[in-house]
């Protein structure tokens, strides 16, 4: 175990070698997002969905539990 971010990197390429498969770079594929859940007990679904795209959410949906989860690009997750 270790806090050191490149040693963990070589380990895990170490052990997906052996394995017999390769390691590569495909960070270009995902796009880091934000997720909040919000309960709507005082709000509507829509006062929540009208607010959240206002302030730039990217995705808002209505959960079976009775919230709301907001998707969101945040700039410090870049």
């Amino acid at each position: 175990m270790t806090d050191n971010k490149a040693r963990t990197a070589a380990k895990i390429k170490s052990v997906i070698s052996l394995a017999g498969g390769s390691f590569s770079r495909i960070l270009y594929l995902f796009s880091r997002r934000g997720q909040i859940v919000v309960s709507h007990d005082k709000k509507t679904f829509n006062e929540i969905m009208d607010h959240a795209i206002d302030l730039g959410a990217l995705d808002v949906e209505e959960r079976e539990d009775a919230g709301v989860n907001v998707s969101f690009h945040h700039p410090s997750l870049i």
